[in-house]
């Protein structure tokens, strides 16, 4: 598969790479000048997607705080117009926090939410076992990498998702 990350994760990365997965990194802050960032519209998700082909874009930290006080959150019409060119997920390393910001909707009301994208991979365990009970959402512990690519390739494939049945599925 041929995955498109927004900002480098260097473990996710080395381990997509070494079980023979394509990367491309586009940096959010190589992209659009967060220093004078106000708008989710600066950064041009979709013309990424559609640019690189991937298979699979990766939204990394999708909601985040930024030097200047403003809230950085993925625009959420480019979140779903990409979605038609390939699978998003949201990689997200500072849980519970972004979770608690998606659950009581202190989210910029255009930034990109889970339902949005096919999974919610979490760096805490907890968080994700909250996101798959709405959704199919896989834990990332540091090392588990195929884990992450079973759920991706679950929600590439159409199959099914089941809260009862398969929210543990990709987090135990």
């Amino acid at each position: 598969m041929k995955f498109l990350l927004t900002d480098d994760v260097p473990e996710f990365t080395a381990g997509l790479r070494e079980a023979g997965h394509e990367v491309e990194i586009a940096a959010v802050a190589d992209v659009c000048d967060l220093d004078d960032w106000d708008n989710p519209k600066d950064y041009p998700l979709g013309v990424l997607v559609r640019g690189a082909r991937p298979d699979v874009f990766v939204l990394v930290d999708p909601v985040r705080w930024l030097e200047n006080g403003e809230q950085f959150a993925f625009w959420r019409g480019h979140v779903q117009r990409a979605r038609k060119t390939a699978l998003g997920v949201m990689f997200v390393r500072n849980d519970p926090w972004t979770l608690d910001r998606f659950r009581t909707r202190r989210v910029r009301v255009c930034g990109s939410r889970p339902p949005d994208v096919g999974v919610y991979v979490s760096a805490d365990r907890e968080s994700a076992l909250l996101a798959a009970a709405k959704g199919r959402a896989a834990w990332w512990d540091g090392s588990n990498v195929e884990r992450v690519v079973a759920a991706i390739e679950a929600a590439r494939k159409g199959t099914g998702y089941s809260p009862r049945r398969d929210r543990e599925k990709w987090i135990a």
